[in-house]
């Protein structure tokens, strides 16, 4: 004998849907059509407490809108450009060359004249001999004082008998004379190396370099020295007279050294 099955209600179908709600899904039937649902009996679905969902804000209104904030319109000129750069407090430019220094060569310089270097070598000449007096003077009786017990013959010549010569007061008078000369010297070649000497600065005139502008230095000035003294004044002063016609207005000392005498 078959026992029919006993007859239970079908089993609901709950699932979760959209905002949160739970509902039963439809029991399907075989009687109830294709989509046929059928109540569950003693279900009731359960109701959410959780709020509304916020309901999206309003499309931002066009920028006149009255309900929009105003700005300033920006001003139609440009703005004013920042100050330029001013003098620094203080500043007073750049530094200016030293005496007897210029910054490009002779060129654009006006050359000296024959007449202002001869002045200039004439009291150049005169502070030599102020500088040399005094040892001379000294050397001069240190001299007298060596040769005091030698006598003069009829043909001036000096003759000292043995022992008469004093060798001290000789070799210090000899040595005066050449500290003097010595002095001297280096004075004038030390003026001429920084560009003027006593004369040529009373005589507002300087020794540079031809391409430089530039003073001339302790070497090339000693050397224009020693030209000057033994050679331009050898033949006739040929070498000074040179100036005359040389289109530099160079002495042959100038030209060898490559020095120019020009104007302040």
């Amino acid at each position: 004998m078959v026992v029919p099955p006993a007859a239970h209600p079908p089993r609901p179908s709950v699932s979760l849907i959209a905002r949160g709600r739970r509902t039963p899904r439809a029991a399907v039937g075989r009687g109830s059509g294709l989509l046929g649902v059928a109540a569950v009996p003693g279900y009731a679905p359960a109701v959410s407490s959780l709020p509304p969902p916020p309901s999206s804000p309003p499309p931002p209104g066009p920028p006149n809108d009255a309900g929009w904030p105003s700005y300033p319109t920006p001003p139609s000129s440009a703005p004013a450009p920042a100050p330029g750069y001013g003098a620094t407090p203080g500043y007073t430019g750049p530094p200016a060359y030293p005496t007897g220094y210029q910054p490009y060569g002779t060129g654009s310089l006006t050359p000296a004249s024959f007449g202002q270097r001869l002045v200039a070598a004439l009291i150049d000449g005169v502070v030599n001999l102020l500088i040399i007096a005094p040892f001379g003077v000294a050397a001069f009786f240190l001299l007298r004082k060596a040769l005091e017990n030698c006598f003069e013959d009829s043909s001036n010549k000096i003759h000292c008998p043995d022992g008469a010569l004093q060798v001290g007061p000789l070799v210090a008078a000899i040595a005066l004379a050449v500290i003097g000369y010595v002095l001297a010297v280096y004075c004038y070649v030390r003026w001429t190396a920084r560009a003027q000497t006593p004369g040529q600065r009373t005589m507002n005139i300087r020794v540079l370099d031809l391409r430089s502008g530039q003073p001339i230095g302790m070497g090339r000035a000693f050397g224009r020295w020693l030209f000057r003294q033994f050679i331009s004044g050898s033949v006739c002063f040929l070498g000074y007279l040179w100036m005359l016609w040389d289109p530099a207005k160079q002495t042959w000392h100038d030209k060898v050294t490559n020095s120019h005498v020009v104007q302040v």
